[in-house]
């Protein structure tokens, strides 16, 4: 009886690790996957690095400088979606203030008019 269990459990540690083995398996794949893409982008950083070692000594020095301009690309674009919206604010202001001055000039046209 003893080693009929014992059977049993062995035959259970096998099936979970073949089940992990697989699970590995995928996730090795997986990952092998995303290297072979990241591929292309160590493959042009390392020709920045080529073509601009004075600028870039090395590839953190390209991400750095990425990274950088990546953040001032974007206070860019919100500084002028900012500026579009208060040129917008300021563009109705004057059409308000430009059709209340016509009223008032039309108004004192016609009480001057009267008289």
């Amino acid at each position: 009886m003893l080693t009929f269990q014992k059977k049993n459990e062995k035959l259970a540690e096998i099936a979970k690790q073949k089940k992990r083995l697989e699970d590995l398996q995928k996730l090795n794949l997986r990952i092998e996957a995303k290297k072979e893409k990241m591929k292309v982008y160590d493959d042009f950083l390392k020709k920045v690095l080529e073509h601009n070692a004075d600028e870039f000594p090395e590839v953190n020095d390209i991400v750095s400088r990425y990274k950088t301009l990546k953040h001032s690309n974007d206070k860019l674009k919100s500084s002028q979606l900012k500026d579009e919206k208060d040129i917008e604010i300021l563009a109705e202001n004057n059409s308000f203030y430009k059709k209340e001055q016509t009223t008032k000039m039309v108004k004192q046209g016609g009480t001057i008019a009267s008289k």
